[in-house]
């Protein structure tokens, strides 16, 4: 009986690491097959190259107002609702607008401490997300209304996009 019970053990143990192994070099091309390792392996066995990242160089505000509503910071509640819950979910959008502010950062150069933002696919593109994060509807110009701050940890000095 010990015997089958360590053999069912170690049986686990190898679909396991065979698992986490084929998820984490992405050698399926099977579609279903990925789906099935992705289930099994995102929540818990997830890894990125962010590990021995260094600090963040800086700090960022997202406020977004849609169609008149009060206006509110996204960043900060997508922070706080993922340091409440890390098994929640709300990494991936996280990650997404630390994306969308990272490349519009880098690619507008933009040092002035307020900078009205027209005509910018990336701005637009943060703009976008933070609507369908809202669930604003109808995303014209004018029905969303957003502000990013940029706090930079090093020297303090801050920037302001807005559209």
């Amino acid at each position: 009986m010990k015997i089958v019970i360590l053999c069912a053990c170690l049986l686990l143990l190898v679909i396991h690491f065979t698992a986490v192994f084929l998820y984490s070099g992405l050698f399926i091309k099977n579609e279903r097959a990925g789906y099935l390792l992705q289930w099994y392996a995102y929540p818990y066995f997830q890894q990125n190259w962010t590990l021995f990242a260094p600090a963040p160089r800086s700090n960022y505000n997202l406020y977004a107002r849609c169609h008149g509503k009060p206006a509110e910071d996204i960043f900060a509640n997508l922070i706080h609702a993922h340091r409440q819950n890390r098994l929640a979910g709300n990494e991936p959008i996280l990650t997404a607008f630390l994306h969308y502010i990272h490349f519009f950062e880098t690619a507008t150069g933009r040092r002035n401490a307020v900078n009205k933002i027209s005509n910018d696919k990336n701005f637009e593109m943060l703009q976008w997300a933070a609507g369908k994060y809202l669930h604003c509807r109808g995303l014209d110009k004018d029905s969303l209304k957003i502000i990013l701050v940029v706090r930079d940890a090093g020297n303090g000095h801050t920037r302001v996009y807005f559209n």
